[in-house]
């Protein structure tokens, strides 16, 4: 494999024999740009530990395919290109389109067509425009070929790893342990990287309590210093709304991207990324399977230093029977302000929750919870709610409505729910983090 840089391009190309016959709205502050402080050295976790099962085949007929070249030409933040040449026994070629992906998850691979030079075999597949949004830099970009010829028969390379989507504009420190590879921009605070691991190490036990294994790739953290380097890979603007935005977890990426905000420490910037690391270990062992306020409740719980007392504030309003109804349409939503306007209230609702079922099942049962939700194959987005409750259930031993009950007792509220005035039923779309109370 040879990798070349040249400017902000970086190609990587591989050379084949192969023959097969089958938003913020303030700038943060800016930071002394010194030196990073060394990490001790440890295991290194293998960057490329991607399952892809899937090996190189023919389809629909009989030839002989070569591979001869592939290239992956990198123009972050404008996209990338795929670049190749492929002969076949069957004729000439007729079609071209890549597969493409972070993780080794074949529902989460993108198609991209291509076009073809049937005389030559050159082959070109561009990825670009709002084919290339919201792409963040640094992931890893995975790929196969597919190409057909003019007797039909279709070719599947097998696939192929190591590119990167590379910031190359500006200067970064790439850092790696066990837990993450992690991309700190240059101009954030210096001890950023230890307080990182030390973190993400602290973690390590109880998220295999929970999720029972470690994640199936090593997952990226990307640490930006400036608004322009969170933005510009993305159309939408990051504090539209209202709402700011300052991290966001991929999980079919394998990627957190994380803002340094205004006057954040990095022990604040550490806490947030492990909030969305939970949400990578969500995505890799149940996929989301859950309501919103348990997704972002269990992030949540996964915290070492909260920024308030998340179960005063439901507290406060549980001795005043103002709980939501948790097992009713979604329950809360994560962002929703809640009785007193401040926000994030799905987020603490569900934080207590988890807490609950922790001191009362215990982590066995969480993590029982996991494999059950896990368990379907196949699993549509209007299944997932009664999906989640029956597992729940199924646990714990008890009705959704027992556990709810039980829930609100321990709170401090009355058993029997409150007479509420219905509300809409609105689908939970995965949020980024935001900043409490909308700072």
């Amino acid at each position: 494999m040879k990798h070349s840089i040249f400017g902000p391009i970086m190609v990587v190309t591989i050379v084949f024999g192969l023959l097969l016959g089958v938003l913020i709205s303030t700038a943060p502050q800016g930071y002394a740009q010194d030196s990073f402080t060394p990490v001790p050295d440890v295991d290194v976790a293998n960057n490329d530990d991607y399952t892809y099962d899937d090996p190189a085949r023919v389809e629909n007929g009989e030839a002989e395919w070569a591979l001869n070249e592939t290239q992956f030409i990198n123009n972050y933040p404008d996209g990338f290109t795929f670049m190749g040449n492929a002969t076949s026994t069957g004729g000439k070629l007729a079609s071209v389109s890549v597969f493409f992906s972070s993780v080794g998850k074949e529902d989460y691979e993108i198609r991209q067509r291509g076009e073809v030079n049937p005389e030559t075999g050159q082959m070109r597949v561009v990825v670009e425009g709002t084919d290339a949004d919201g792409i963040p830099p640094w992931v890893p970009i995975n790929y196969r070929w597919r190409i057909t010829d003019e007797s039909g028969t279709i070719y599947y390379s097998e696939w192929i790893l190591g590119a990167e989507y590379a910031d190359t504009t500006r200067q970064w420190t790439r850092l790696e342990t066990n837990d993450a590879l992690v991309f700190i921009q240059e101009g954030l605070p210096t001890n950023i990287a230890d307080v990182m691991f030390e973190k993400l190490a602290q973690k390590r036990e109880e998220y295999l309590r929970v999720f029972g294994e470690p994640l199936s790739y090593s997952p990226r953290i990307i640490l930006f210093a400036d608004q322009t380097a969170f933005q510009e890979w993305r159309s939408f603007e990051a504090g539209a709304g209202g709402t700011i935005i300052v991290g966001q977890a991929f999980g079919e990426r394998g990627t957190i991207v994380q803002f340094l905000f205004q006057n954040e420490t990095a022990e604040e910037l550490a806490n947030t990324v492990v909030h969305e690391v939970t949400h990578l270990y969500q995505f890799d062992k149940y996929e989301f399977r859950a309501v919103g306020w348990w997704i972002e409740g269990e992030a949540t719980f996964f915290e070492f230093a909260p920024d308030y007392d998340y179960a005063q504030r439901v507290r406060n309003y549980a001795i005043l029977d103002q709980l939501p109804r948790l097992f009713v349409d979604f329950g809360p939503i994560p962002n929703s302000a809640g009785p007193d306007g401040r926000g994030r209230w799905g987020y603490d609702v569900g934080y207590t929750f988890y807490r609950f079922m922790v001191e009362r099942f215990g982590y066995e049962t969480l993590n029982q919870l996991v494999q059950l939700l896990a368990e379907p194959e196949e699993l549509a987005g209007f299944e997932v709610d009664e999906h989640f409750k029956a597992s729940l259930e199924a646990v714990t031993g008890q009705s959704v409505d027992t556990l709810e009950r039980q829930w609100r007792v321990w709170l401090g509220a009355p058993e029997d729910f409150p007479t509420l005035i219905p509300t809409p039923t609105i689908a939970f779309n995965f949020p980024p983090t935001v900043t409490p109370f909308g700072q």
